[in-house]
């Protein structure tokens, strides 16, 4: 048998340590975190007897805690989501009761605020309403401050309260790190104190509260700890605790980055969403930051409101008001690393749109944009090329000052908008309760009709519904904005907005286009462009519901000027460029420091090369009709080509300087005033290429070189006049009136001549055209083993034997003037005799060689080659004027003298006299009159010879076969450009038959130049065949209601018929506008409303005029009443309304909270329950347990005592 005694001996030991365990449970009722013990017991491996399995008793494992897993962790999970509401609920009632305060809160201060306007409005010169109105103001002010410090204080505790919550986390993770230190001295969690896993479990307990985790228990009963989830931030491995931090962003309460050992290997942590910590984050995220945006935004939309509206009316002063409501300056600009001084301005120009975050700019220069990365998101943008104020998140940045690539600046807001609202009237008489405008019927008028005006925030006009706005282009004129632009004449191509100025828009098109520009308002008021017919006016019209109804087309300021310009606007339609002026710093005659002096910059136009025009026919043909352009108001000639010539830029730019400037249907003359100070009678003067000489001794006064100049009026066409004050007065003799002059000076050394004048064109227009023809090769074109032909010479020579610029600027040289020889022997010097002398003739001009030395009677030279000829020669070549030089090139070739053209001849060749008889000159070589310079860049330069400028350049190739040519040119015929300069200005327009194509025939685009702020949004249509470049430059303004220039313009509304009216701006008597009247609807014009009270009769005039009335009218003020109900925050809610939303949208987030509080508390009791089924100690359970282990105590020890008794029977038998 089995050994009874044995098993009796175990059972009684089981027993007693069950009781024992029992007794323990009871112990620690109310101990917290304690796990019921339960002694566990196994039965003992039995033995075999034969054929029977006998019981061998039971065995104690040990003392284990009753333990459940998954109610452990559901425990867990349900006091982590109860402790995600407490923040909501404390913190969310916090603000309720903060915003909703009768005391507190905004409601009562608005309504406040409303109704002393209210009051205000029913007496305006009242002072006590006034200083009623601006009490009620500074409260309505500090109750926005106040509501802001108390939402910046929950702000602060909730910070205070997450740092709170991070320390705890961290505390807990370095006692369960220690737990899980002593946890690893056992192998097996059945083998561990029950006491350290609660203590392992109460730690976990605690850290769910703060935040949800996720546990991996290991087989020792050690714990891997994560944040939310599996793939949560290890929190604690094995016995590695992670500690962490947080990062908060000033200017974005909302954004919190959790990070993981802040201190070390930082990094942000997993998304935290449950917990204490992550309730009060989620608090800061959904709740505290968006209320705080809403009411920084409702400041900043009432301050801007209620500005608009004070700016708009007039003070008991009769002064224009001012800003009733200011906002400190919100934001700290820190530039550490630029080396200039740059300052830079930031405004909240759009409320709805600004973003309270940090953010940097960094300057790029080559693409004159900024880089602007907004902080927080990382979000990067770009702004518009060129603009001097950058627009960004609903704000204005200017920069004052040098920028350089490079330059980052650093924009942190520093406070909120809401906390620095304060307001700037402290004067009653301040108060703008006085309308702006007012309304005055004729005295005139048949009807009793009367009216009220009332300027409104917004304008009549909503825009143009195509057309791209040309603030999205690329702003410069010298970059093209938009390609391939296609003519329309349905729909607007562009759209000028109100708000710019100083606004060109040009195209570029070819010389056989037929596209141009059309330039309308909403109102079918047609200001630039060209005439059009009815149908074209309906057409344009047509499709663009910018355009109004009922208006009527109106063409009475096409292309006006002046007095006759729509508004009296400055506009230009053709080319416009303008002389300007700017200081700059000169020393003082004593020395003693320096003088700022106004420099005058004239106005400079550089062409682009002109189209060139070939006439192969047998009769001359215009290019440009006659009349089909202006030049400064001055109709132009035609400019006209003869038979089988082509055109060239010279040709222009003696078309230009030709053209004159008409008065009266007189031709003007040129004229030419030169001041006593300004006379140099040390230089010489050329008066159209005739030599003014001074003789021995020269001139001293203007009297006696006026009459040096009159001397050659008979060649010049030129008179002189002295004036009173010592000054000269040049202008066209009778017949030349308005024939251009032409000053120089003989020594080509100098700028300027003796008139103290620069050497230049002086027209009667006062424009002058200079015309060039240069032709660049970079290095890498050139190609010496081509040949050129310029001009249809041949550049011959080896082109290899000096593979260079240089080199090849040498052959190219040897080719350049045009050689003449002269028959002259020596005889012809040697033999000279009494009065013989050697005259040369070219273009009108006479040099002449005395052959022979009348004082001493003898030959002055001893032959052909005397040296001393040669230099006589080309020094009375030069006094002369006439472009050549003697030499005795081939001086082989006996008999013959040899000169060669220093600028381009004209159509004869020079003659030659000696005594009388003429020599025979004959053309021996013929020139390309064009010259070639190796720049530095190793490239080579050809232009003109001088008196050949602007000339066109064919360039050619010996060998047909080859396009292009040793210059790596193309072969082919290159036109020049123009360059047209004046002291005023240069504007082309057109007449009635000019059009862009003209002006691409002098290489010139076409543009539409704006020369003021444009007050109200314009069409431009490109109409036409075919295709266009455009290209723009513009300034923008700010256009706030409050600035626009039309608030104060004064405007007539004028009854034509009974169904039609006009409106006449009154300063610039423009007829604005034509309409069709319907009774009972209201006349809008830019902000104004215009009510009429009763029918008004055909002559009735209503003219709506400048308010002279600060005191006692109230129609100002009227419109602050009206701002109380005006669906001004998102275009749907009044201020009030928006107001409480914010508080209703945290409350309705507090009972939600508080809902889920009250759900969560249900569920979290449940766990309890649970864990309590499974862990709890019950007295009941333990008192049972204590009978029942009580009982099979006693019931072992009988079974002891029994078995003594057996063996005590078995020894007896013995």
């Amino acid at each position: 048998m089995s050994d009874m005694f044995s098993i009796g001996a175990n059972a009684i030991q089981i027993y007693r340590h069950s009781l024992s365990t029992v007794s323990n449970n009871i112990a620690n009722l109310n101990t917290e975190g304690y796990s019921r013990q339960v002694t566990d017991v196994s039965e003992a491996s039995p033995i075999q007897k034969g054929n029977v399995f006998l019981g061998t008793g039971a065995n104690i494992e040990g003392v284990v805690r009753a333990y459940d897993e998954y109610t452990e962790s559901s425990l867990r999970n349900s006091s982590s989501d109860l402790a995600t509401q407490d923040p909501q609920v404390k913190y969310a009632e916090r603000i309720i009761d903060l915003m909703g305060s009768e005391n507190a809160g905004l409601s009562s201060a608005l309504d406040q605020f409303f109704a002393s306007a209210a009051e205000l409005s029913t007496d305006p010169a009242s002072l006590t309403q006034r200083g009623n109105f601006l009490r009620d103001s500074d409260v309505l002010a500090a109750r926005f401050r106040e509501v802001a410090s108390g939402m910046a204080n929950i702000e602060r505790e909730t910070r205070e309260d997450i740092n709170q919550q991070i320390a705890t986390m961290n505390s807990l993770s370095e006692q369960l790190a220690l737990v899980n230190k002593q946890l690893a001295r056992k192998s097996s969690a059945d083998k561990q104190p029950p006491g350290l896993l609660d203590q392992r479990d109460a730690i976990l307990r605690d850290m769910a509260e703060v935040t949800r985790v996720h546990v991996t228990t290991q087989k020792s009963g050690q714990v891997d700890i994560r944040l939310g989830n599996s793939g949560g931030t290890v929190l604690v491995q094995a016995v590695e605790a992670t500690m962490l931090g947080a990062n908060f962003d000033d200017s974005d309460p909302g954004r919190i980055d959790i990070i993981a050992d802040p201190f070390g290997d930082a990094e942000v942590t997993s998304t935290i969403g449950n917990g204490a910590l992550g309730g009060l984050m989620n608090f800061r995220s959904q709740t505290l930051t968006p209320a705080m945006d809403q009411f920084d935004f409702l400041a900043q939309t009432l301050v801007k409101e209620v500005n608009e509206i004070h700016e708009a009316g007039l003070d008991a002063n009769g002064l224009r008001g001012k800003e009733l409501f200011s906002i400190d300056p919100i934001f700290e600009v820190s530039a550490p690393t630029i080396a200039g001084d740059v300052d830079v301005e930031v405004n909240v120009v759009d409320p709805e749109a600004f973003k309270y975050s940090a953010f940097e700019m960094q300057y790029q220069e080559a693409d004159r944009v900024w880089r602007i990365q907004d902080n927080a998101s990382g979000a990067v943008t770009f702004s518009e090329p060129g603009r001097t104020v950058v627009e960004y998140s609903g704000m204005e940045l200017s920069f004052d000052g040098k920028l350089s690539n490079g330059d980052t600046f650093f924009v942190t807001p520093q406070s909120r908008p809401a906390s620095g609202i304060k307001m700037v009237v402290t004067d009653p008489m301040a108060v703008s309760a006085s309308a702006l405008m007012r309304v005055v019927p004729n005295n005139n008028n048949i009807s009793d009709a009367s009216g009220s005006v009332s300027f409104g925030q917004e304008l009549a006009f909503e825009g143009f519904q195509f057309g791209k706005d040309i603030t999205g282009l690329i702003n410069n004129q010298n970059a093209v904005s938009d390609i391939n632009v296609l003519g329309n004449s349905l729909q607007p191509s562009y759209v000028i907005p109100r708000g710019v100025s100083d606004v060109t828009l040009k195209m570029d098109v070819p010389n056989d286009s037929n596209m141009r520009f059309q330039v309308m308002t909403s109102e079918g008021v047609h200001l630039l462009g060209h005439a059009i017919d009815e149908d074209t006016q309906a057409g344009m019209r047509s499709l663009d519901q910018g355009f109004m109804d009922g208006n009527e087309y109106n063409s009475n300021y096409l292309n006006g000027e002046g007095d006759e310009a729509y508004l009296d606007m400055n506009m230009t339609y053709g080319y416009l460029a303008e002389s300007s002026s700017e200081i700059v710093y000169r020393s003082k005659a004593d020395g003693t420091g320096l003088d700022a002096v106004n420099k005058a910059i004239p106005a400079n136009v550089y062409s682009d090369r002109v189209t060139l025009t070939q006439n192969t026919s047998g009769s001359s043909i215009d290019i440009i009709s006659n009349g089909a352009l202006k030049l400064n108001g001055h109709s132009m000639s035609a400019l006209s080509l003869a038979a089988n010539t082509d055109i060239s830029a010279a040709d222009m730019a003696s078309w230009i300087n030709n053209s004159m400037a008409t008065s009266g249907g007189a031709v003007s003359p040129t004229e030419i005033n030169v001041t006593a100070a300004e006379l140099d009678f040390d230089k010489l003067i050329t008066i159209n290429g005739t030599v003014i000489a001074h003789g021995n001794p020269g001139p001293n006064t203007a009297s006696e070189l006026a009459t040096l100049i009159n001397a050659q009026t008979g060649v010049t066409n030129v008179t002189a006049t002295a004036t009173a004050l010592g000054g000269l007065k040049l202008t066209n003799a009778t017949g030349h009136h308005g024939k251009p002059i032409e000053l120089a000076n003989p020594d080509k050394s100098s700028t300027t001549n003796g008139l103290g004048l620069a050497n230049k064109i002086f027209t009667s227009i006062g424009v002058t055209a200079v015309a060039s023809n240069v032709i660049h090769s970079k290095a890498s074109d050139l190609n010496y083993s081509r040949q050129i032909s310029i001009n249809g010479v041949t550049v011959d020579g080896n082109y290899q034997a000096d593979a260079s610029a240089s080199g090849l600027a040498s052959l190219i040289n040897a080719k350049t003037k045009n050689q003449y020889q002269i028959a002259f022997v020596d005889s012809d010097a040697s033999g000279a005799s009494s009065g013989q002398d050697l005259t040369f003739s070219f273009n009108g001009k006479t040099a002449t060689v005395d052959l022979y030395d009348e004082t001493n009677s003898r030959a002055r030279y001893t032959g052909r080659n005397d040296a001393s000829l040669l230099t006589e020669i080309n020094a009375q070549l030069q006094a002369q004027g006439i472009d050549f030089t003697a030499s005795l090139t081939n001086s082989s070739s006996s008999g013959f003298l040899f000169i060669q053209n220093t600028a381009a001849p004209g159509a004869a060749a020079p003659t030659s006299t000696l005594d009388g008889g003429t020599h025979a000159v004959t053309q021996s070589l013929v020139g390309t009159n064009v010259v070639a310079s190796a720049n530095a860049d190793g490239g080579i330069s050809l232009t003109n010879l001088k008196g050949a400028e602007g000339r066109n350049i064919e360039l050619g190739n010996p060998d047909n076969t080859s396009s292009t040519n040793a210059l790596g040119q193309s072969n082919r015929i290159y036109t020049g450009i123009l360059n047209i300069s004046s002291d005023d200005k240069v504007r082309f327009t057109f007449g009635s038959s000019g059009q862009a194509a003209d002006l691409a025939e002098i290489g010139l685009e076409t543009g539409l130049y704006i020369k003021e702020t444009v007050g109200e949004d314009l069409a431009v249509f490109l109409t036409g065949e075919g295709a266009a470049s455009i290209s723009t430059a513009f300034t923008e303004q700010d256009m706030d209601p409050s600035k626009e220039l039309q608030k104060d313009s004064p405007f007539v509304v004028s009854f034509i018929s009974d169904t039609q009216y006009t409106i006449t701006d009154t300063r610039s008597e423009t007829l604005v506008a034509k309409r069709e009247f319907i009774l009972g609807e209201p006349i809008k014009y830019q902000n104004f409303t215009l009510m009429l009270d009763a029918k008004p009769s055909t002559g009735d005039t209503f003219a709506i005029e400048e308010n002279i009335d600060g005191v006692g009218n109230n129609g100002n003020i009227l419109l602050m009443v009206d701002l109380q109900n005006k669906p001004i925050v998102g275009g749907y809610q009044s201020i009030g309304d928006a107001y409480i939303d914010i508080v209703g949208t945290v409350g309705n987030k507090a009972t939600l909270s508080r809902i889920s509080k009250e759900a969560l508390e249900v569920v979290y009791e449940q766990a309890v329950e649970a864990k309590d089924s499974v862990s709890g100690v019950s007295l009941d359970s333990e008192a049972a347990d204590l009978i029942r282990f009580q009982q099979a105590y006693q019931a072992s020890a009988q079974v002891l005592q029994t078995a003594n008794k057996l063996f005590d029977t078995v020894l007896g038998l013995g």
